[in-house]
């Protein structure tokens, strides 16, 4: 959904709107999460209007072939529990229960867990990724205010920015995230590499101590939590290699 959004924008392709639509409607039928896209399309339609002076005719065109599309897999997936007699219990578990179960884990219901281990563990083990995503967004941040963001930025700020509602609810990542987090990472090791030639010594003494502390965190993380399991929860282990070995053969 997201690439033929992306190519969309920047041919000014109805039909990539359309596709675009269709399997992000797709995607939220497999995937409550995923209401995020369509809402992220929307709302970068009116920052086009805005920010980069789109016309808004425009915007009211592209965003009608976009909402069709979407549409269309959800009635699909509405008509058919209606005709099977299980509407209301899929409006439910739609619903309520995914509601129900954020609320449960929610560091604003339980902030006690905000300084938990296995939230410690997250954050150390997808340190290269969300600290290389930051500096990237700060950098977009900084491209938005100066009217100087172009529409592919603008769309991978907002894109991720779509995804951090589960982040503030429950402080963890979820896989929504992974996509926008790797591409703001491999633009920034991208990035770096190209301008690194210009930088000070002292810069580069800096952007090496930083990369040797993102992937030093995440591998030590990793590394300890695999001795972890393997001393102390040997029974779980051994588990886990018997379950590989019967799949392999």
């Amino acid at each position: 959904s997201v690439y033929f959004f992306v190519k969309h924008i920047n041919k000014n392709n109805l039909y990539g709107a359309f596709a675009a639509g269709i399997l992000a409607g797709v995607a939220l039928v497999f995937k409550q999460l995923a209401i995020t896209l369509p809402l992220l399309f929307i709302f970068f339609y009116l920052c086009l209007t805005f920010v980069k002076q789109k016309r808004l005719k425009q915007t009211v065109l592209d965003s009608f072939v976009l909402i069709i599309g979407i549409i269309i897999p959800v009635l699909l997936v509405v008509l058919h529990f209606s005709i099977i007699g299980g509407l209301n219990s899929m409006v439910y578990w739609v619903v309520n229960g995914v509601t129900n179960q954020y609320g449960a884990e929610s560091i604003i219901v339980h902030p006690e867990t905000i300084t938990s281990l296995n939230h410690i563990y997250q954050f150390s083990v997808m340190a290269p990724f969300w600290i290389s995503s930051l500096i990237v967004s700060l950098a977009f941040i900084v491209k938005l205010f100066r009217r100087k963001i172009s529409k592919n930025e603008l769309f991978l700020l907002l894109w991720l920015a779509s995804t951090l509602h589960v982040m503030v609810l429950l402080l963890a990542f979820q896989a929504s995230q992974f996509a926008p987090l790797s591409v703001m990472t491999a633009i920034f090791f991208v990035g770096l590499r190209k301008r690194i030639k210009d930088f000070t010594s002292v810069k580069k003494f800096l952007v090496y101590a930083l990369i040797i502390f993102m992937i030093g965190l995440s591998a030590s993380v990793n590394i300890y939590s695999e001795y972890n399991l393997q001393t102390t929860r040997r029974a779980f282990y051994q588990l886990e290699i018997d379950a590989s070995a019967y799949i392999q053969s």
